[in-house]
């Protein structure tokens, strides 16, 4: 009794047409989503000349009502605040 013979049903031009039929469509792929990352960034601008207010800052923040409701927990925590005053 012999062995069976594996044998490829596959010829190996089709295997090549498979290959490259998919390097085609993860090319056209790759080209999509270049595209829609570049319309995408273009309407994610901010435009620039648009009319500003001006705004201003507490310069005593300890006199707000917030800050005084938020003084005793500081002071429970000191130097342990998760962002600094910048004066």
């Amino acid at each position: 009794m012999s062995n069976p013979v594996c044998v490829n049903p596959v010829s190996p031009t089709a295997q090549a047409e498979a290959r490259i039929s998919d390097l085609l469509r993860a090319r056209f792929y790759l080209a999509v989503l270049s595209i829609l990352m570049i319309v995408t960034a273009g309407c994610a601008s901010v435009p620039t000349n648009y009319p500003r207010t001006a705004s201003a800052a507490f310069s005593e923040h300890q006199t707000t009502v917030f800050g005084q409701k938020l003084a005793a927990d500081a002071a429970q925590h000191p130097g342990e605040s998760g962002f600094a005053i910048i004066r």
